[in-house]
């Protein structure tokens, strides 16, 4: 009996870079470097009962106490699991019902336009960019017959020149613009089917979240950045932004004011 109390208050050591909720997920807003996760026994004042607590510290100031490095590269930005567990939690159940509610008005907070102007938008450059190939077309065209004039003895060696150098100068720049807008167009075609395939998870959740299995935490965020905290009148205040996937970071708050106040 005496050896069953004895090991069942035998104490552990801390443990260090356990997988958590948000391991490889969470990143420190001043460095950069990856928010290592810790636990930590909690002994009662009687010290019958012990739990453990987990929480996240800057990876690169852990590394700069425990080695005792000169000069501080970084602050320790710690903070409680539970605590940010609750953070994100509260976060994604707001995104997820204002995504319900209206999803039209939530794809305009998150692109800054409608989806007609933005669809129109991208029908305008698709015509732009099949008039650019097109002239890009005829412009080859124009400089091969140059050539064959050239060599067939109709035009000039300086006339030939001239002109094939005007219209290559020409080409040239409607090929950058075609590069150009070819690029937008694919960074914007990009961003709508990642707003639709947000949306498609969004939707399979037609009822409220009531925690977070991990499951949930890889399906909708994409990293989490923990500011170092700051003491206000006695108040411990910590800003933590969360990325999710597909439409990144998304300041529902925020952008709801400035909408209320331009309507």
């Amino acid at each position: 009996m005496h050896r069953n109390r004895q090991r069942q208050h035998k104490r552990r050591a801390p443990r260090y870079g356990d997988n958590s909720l948000f391991s490889g997920s969470v990143y420190c807003s001043d460095c950069n470097a990856k928010l290592y996760f810790s636990t930590r026994e909690i002994w009662n004042k009687a010290r019958t009962v012990s739990r453990y607590e987990g929480a996240y510290s800057c990876s690169a100031y852990r590394k700069q106490v425990q080695f005792q490095e000169d000069g501080r590269r970084c602050t320790c930005h710690y903070i409680r699991e539970d605590i940010l567990e609750q953070i994100v939690l509260e976060d994604l159940r707001e995104l997820l019902a204002f995504v319900l509610e209206d999803e039209k008005r939530f794809v305009r907070l998150v692109m800054d336009k409608s989806l007609s102007d933005q669809e129109r938008e991208i029908q305008g450059k698709k015509k732009e960019l099949a008039k650019l190939k097109k002239c890009i077309e005829e412009t080859d065209a124009i400089i091969e017959r140059l050539y064959l004039d050239n060599i067939g003895g109709k035009l000039s060696d300086e006339h030939y020149d001239k002109m094939t150098a005007k219209f290559e100068e020409q080409q040239a720049a409607m090929v950058a613009a075609y590069d150009l807008l070819k690029a937008e167009l694919g960074e914007q075609d990009e961003a709508a089917n990642g707003i639709e395939k947000f949306l498609n998870t969004v939707r399979r959740y037609t009822t409220e979240i009531e925690k977070l299995p991990p499951a949930i935490v890889h399906e909708f965020i994409d990293k989490i950045i923990v500011h170092e905290p700051e003491q206000a009148r006695g108040n411990r205040r910590q800003k933590v932004e969360i990325i999710y996937n597909r439409i990144g970071a998304v300041d529902l708050r925020g952008r709801m004011e400035m909408s209320a106040a331009s309507a």
